[in-house]
């Protein structure tokens, strides 16, 4: 089985039990980036395929995208480096940014809200550090 491309990897700590998360983003992406009309005489796939990759390393939650076979993944979102997870609006931003730039997303083009974080009436995420109380008490 090969992967088809454009295609986006969503890659998430399992113990951190990030995956449905991971599949929340999965589906959002799926949804918007399904058939999109790249030119008014041909709609098309944009996004071909969305994966989860589950991770071991300690807080990792990262989504990058690959245009086609011979390109490099690019990370568009790192949890880490971004302090957070992204609101479902940014990321798409992001990801039609890199891969058409010049698509419409209606609605999602308006102004992101809170810096294109998710806000969530939880409490604080796990700090950026690798101190997630369930990755230090994994056991092998």
């Amino acid at each position: 089985m090969s992967i088809a491309y454009p295609a986006v990897n969503i890659s998430y700590c399992v113990r951190c039990k990030w995956m449905l998360r991971a599949a929340w983003y999965q589906q959002e992406i799926l949804q918007t980036f399904s058939s999109k009309a790249i030119d008014e005489n041909e709609t098309t796939l944009t996004v071909n395929c969305a994966m989860l990759s589950p991770s071991l390393v300690a807080g990792t939650f990262q989504v990058a995208v690959k245009r086609d076979e011979n390109a490099d993944w690019v990370v568009i979102w790192d949890r880490k480096q971004e302090d957070g997870f992204p609101d479902s609006k940014l990321l798409k931003q992001r990801i039609r940014d890199h891969l058409y730039p010049e698509l419409k997303l209606s609605h999602i083009d308006k102004p992101n809200k809170h810096g294109g974080k998710l806000v969530t009436g939880q409490s604080p995420e796990p700090s950026r550090d690798d101190t997630c109380v369930d990755c230090k008490t994994w056991e092998y």
